[in-house]
C-alpha cells in the first residue's frame, strides 16, 4: 500500500500501484482511522479499475483493507497470517475472526494458528510452515563443553516476533 523500498528487485513488468506515503505519526488514534479510511476509498478505486483475478493479502491489517474495499466487487481474496493469533489484541482478533472466513483461502505457518480459528475458516486454510533444516544440514554442538549458551535471533524488533518470550527462556 505505502510507498517504500523495496528490499529486493521488483521485475519490470510489473507495475507497482502506490496508494499514500507512508504514515508519519502513528499514535495519533484519529489519524490512524483518516489513514485507514483513506487507503480502503484508494484500494477500492484501484481495484474497479485493475479488476485483479485474485487479491493476496499478508497480515491482519491489509487482509481487512483489502476485504472491506472488495465488498461488491467479486474479487477473491487469499489472506496470509504468518503470526500467532495469541498476539493480536482482543479487537483484531475479532475482526480475524469475522473476515478469515470470508475470505476465499487462507495460509497460515502453523497447524495451531488454524485451529485457533472456527471450522469455516480451517476448512479454507492450508498450512506453509518455515522451511525445515535437516540435521543433517546443522553442525551438531556439544553444549557440556561450552563455557557459556551463545544464542542469535533475526527479525524485525516488534512484538509479533516473540522476543519478549525468547529473552524470558534465560
Amino acid at each position: 500500500f505505502y510507498k517504500d523500498k523495496f528490499a529486493f528487485d521488483i521485475n519490470k513488468r510489473i507495475k507497482v500501484i502506490y496508494l499514500k506515503e507512508k504514515s508519519i505519526n502513528n499514535n495519533n488514534f484519529v489519524q490512524k482511522v483518516t489513514e485507514r479510511l483513506n487507503l480502503i476509498i484508494n484500494l477500492r478505486k484501484v481495484l474497479k479499475h485493475v479488476k485483479p483475478d485474485l487479491i493476496c493479502a499478508f497480515g491482519i491489517n491489509n487482509i481487512f483493507i483489502s476485504f472491506i474495499s472488495s465488498l461488491g466487487l467479486r474479487n477473491k481474496i487469499i489472506g496470509s497470517e504468518r503470526r500467532s493469533p495469541e498476539n493480536l489484541s482482543f479487537i483484531w482478533k475479532q475482526i480475524a475472526s469475522a473476515v478469515y472466513p470470508k475470505c476465499d483461502g487462507m495460509v497460515f505457518q502453523l497447524e495451531e494458528a488454524k485451529s485457533f480459528f472456527n471450522k469455516k475458516t480451517q476448512k479454507k486454510a492450508t498450512v506453509i510452515p518455515n522451511p525445515y533444516l535437516s540435521k543433517v544440514d546443522l553442525v551438531p554442538c556439544d553444549f557440556n563443553k561450552r563455557e557459556k549458551i551463545i544464542t542469535a535471533a533475526a527479525a524485525r524488533l516488534e512484538y509479533a516476533k516473540g522476543f519478549d518470550t525468547l529473552i524470558k527462556a534465560f
